[in-house]
């Protein structure tokens, strides 16, 4: 009897961490993520900085939840072509990508986990900014206007 019952907690605690390794490797990463505030024409957006290879991997990955105004500023290395998908993202999201002036170049749409590859036309970017869906068309943002560390 004891060792039937030892081998049913066993077994849950295996199928526990099975099912719950998706959420540990997000909270791994997400425990260390910068929060800082962008000033975007007349707006304030609350943003997440991921500035390391396994946090701009991870990006928005399974979250189903993005706050109004709050967003995720990826930073890379130098610039370049940036290249995003919504890959495991159950988000609908516009992705502005933005060169080292902090001028926005362009801003491109992402469908919930879209495996499809949106590629920025300009090989200037370093930072990309991303929001929920219709945020920059619903406060007058368009390609041109700067980014401000607030």
């Amino acid at each position: 009897m004891k060792i039937e019952l030892l081998l049913i907690i066993l077994l849950l605690l295996i199928i526990i961490l099975f099912f719950s390794k998706k959420s540990y490797i997000l909270c791994s990463f997400t425990n260390h993520i910068q929060i800082t505030s962008l000033q975007i024409g007349n707006y304030t957006v609350n943003v997440e900085v991921v500035d390391k290879l396994e946090t701009r991997n991870l990006g928005l990955m399974y979250r189903n939840y993005l706050p109004k105004n709050n967003g995720m500023l990826f930073i890379f290395d130098e610039p370049f072509r940036a290249s995003f998908w919504n890959k495991n993202t159950p988000l609908a999201l516009d992705i502005a990508f933005i060169d080292k002036q902090g001028t926005i170049l362009e801003i491109s749409q992402l469908n919930p986990n879209d495996e499809t590859t949106i590629e920025s036309t300009s090989d200037k970017v370093l930072y990309a900014l991303e929001m929920n869906k219709g945020w920059f068309n619903k406060h007058n943002i368009v390609p041109g206007m700067k980014i401000y560390e607030k």
